[in-house]
C-alpha cells in the first residue's frame, strides 16, 4: 500500500509538470520514468483519468477562474486596497497524492489575489490561512485526498492546520513544497523562488530538465532558494532576521544591499524611491521599516548613510549622495 501511494504521488507529480507552461522540456525525462515499469504507467493512467473527469466536472459547473456563487474561502481583515488585481497569468494546476482506493471528490479551482499595498488574508475550508503579500495571485483546489495550491505571483504565508491523510501541497513555478501542519512562507517575487519554514519540517522539491530532481527537508528557521530555472536548490541556511516580518506590515532586512530595500519598499506603494546615483546599491541596511510609509524609509536611510532626500515633481522620492555617504560607501 506504501508503495502504491508513492507511485501515486510521483505520477501525480509528473501530470502536474507536464501541465506547466514548460513541461514538454521534461517529456523525455518521463516516459523514461513511464517505461521503466509497468506499475508507473498504471499510476499515470488513473491519476490522468482522475484528473479529466475533474476537469470535465469543473468546467460543467463553474467558469474557470469566475467566483463561486458562494464562496467556500472567508477572507480575514486586510489594509485598504488601493488598486484592483488585474487578470492573473494561467494557472498550471498541481495534482498529486491521490489515495489508490478512492476517487477524489473534486472542488473546482479558486482564484485570490491582493492589491498593491494589500495584505489578505484568507481562511480555507480546513481551518488553514493564507496570508497574501502585495499584488500576490494564489490558485486554489481542494479535494477529499490532498490540498492544492499554486502561488502564481508574489509572497504567501501558510499556516497549515494538521492533517495527515491530506498533504498540503503547494507548487511555485518547478519547485514544490508539501506540508502537513506547519507555518512557512513561499516567495516568487526575486528570480527562481524562495521557501522560508517558520514552524514544522516540511519537503522542497525541484524539478528540471536540465538535472535530476532536487528534495530538501526544510526545518524550522531555514530557508531555500531555487535558481531561475529550477536547475538548483540552495543548501538551507538561517533565515535572516526580520525577514519574517512582513505579515505585520513591517520590512525586515539583515544586511540587504539598498537596491533590494529600494525595490521591495517601491512593490508596495505608488510612492517610489529612486537611487540617484548606481553606485549607492550596495550600501548595506540592517533593520524593520512600515512598509506603506515610504517618506520614513526615506529619511531613516538619509540618517543611516548621509543622503540627501529630494521630492521629483511626480512624487518620487530621490535619494541622493553627499560626501558623507561617498565616505559610507567606502566604509569609512
Amino acid at each position: 500500500m506504501a508503495d502504491d501511494r508513492r507511485l501515486q504521488r510521483e505520477a501525480a507529480a509528473w501530470l502536474a509538470r507536464l501541465q506547466a507552461p514548460d513541461g514538454e522540456r521534461d517529456r523525455a525525462r518521463f516516459e523514461a520514468w513511464r517505461n521503466a515499469d509497468p506499475a508507473h504507467s498504471a499510476a499515470f493512467a488513473r491519476v490522468e483519468r482522475h484528473w479529466q473527469d475533474s476537469t470535465i466536472m469543473a468546467r460543467s459547473s463553474l467558469r474557470y477562474g469566475a467566483p463561486l456563487t458562494r464562496p467556500w474561502w472567508h477572507v480575514g481583515a486586510s489594509t485598504p486596497a488601493r488598486l484592483a488585481f488585474g487578470s492573473a497569468a494561467a494557472m498550471a494546476l498541481v495534482v498529486a497524492a491521490w489515495s489508490v482506493s478512492d476517487a477524489p471528490r473534486v472542488v473546482a479551482p479558486e482564484r485570490v489575489a491582493s492589491a498593491v499595498g494589500q495584505l489578505r488574508t484568507i481562511r480555507l475550508p480546513d481551518g488553514s490561512r493564507v496570508t497574501l503579500d502585495t499584488d500576490s495571485t494564489l490558485a486554489i483546489r481542494y479535494s477529499a485526498q490532498v490540498r492544492q495550491l499554486v502561488l502564481e505571483q508574489g509572497r504567501a504565508r501558510f499556516t497549515v492546520a494538521h492533517d495527515p491523510r491530506r498533504p498540503f501541497i503547494v507548487a511555485a513555478g518547478a519547485m514544490t513544497v508539501v506540508a502537513h501542519g506547519t507555518v512557512f512562507d513561499v516567495d516568487t517575487r526575486a528570480s527562481g523562488a524562495g521557501v522560508t519554514l517558520i514552524q514544522g519540517i516540511v519537503e522542497v522539491i525541484a524539478r528540471s530538465a536540465k538535472s535530476p530532481e532536487q528534495r530538501i527537508r526544510l526545518t524550522a528557521g531555514k530557508q531555500v532558494t531555487a535558481t531561475a530555472d529550477m536547475t538548483h536548490l540552495s543548501a538551507p541556511r538561517t533565515v535572516p532576521a526580520g525577514t519574517t516580518a512582513w505579515t505585520s506590515g513591517m520590512l525586515g532586512f539583515d544586511a540587504a544591499s539598498l537596491d533590494r530595500v529600494v525595490a521591495e519598499a517601491n512593490s508596495y506603494t505608488a510612492t517610489k524611491l529612486v537611487l540617484a546615483d548606481p553606485s549607492l546599491a550596495q550600501l548595506r541596511v540592517t533593520g524593520a521599516f512600515p512598509a506603506d510609509k515610504p517618506e520614513d524609509l526615506a529619511a531613516s536611510l538619509a540618517r543611516m548613510f548621509g543622503l540627501r532626500v529630494e521630492t521629483r515633481a511626480d512624487g518620487a522620492i530621490l535619494l541622493q549622495p553627499t560626501a558623507g555617504s561617498s565616505r559610507a560607501m567606502q566604509g569609512g
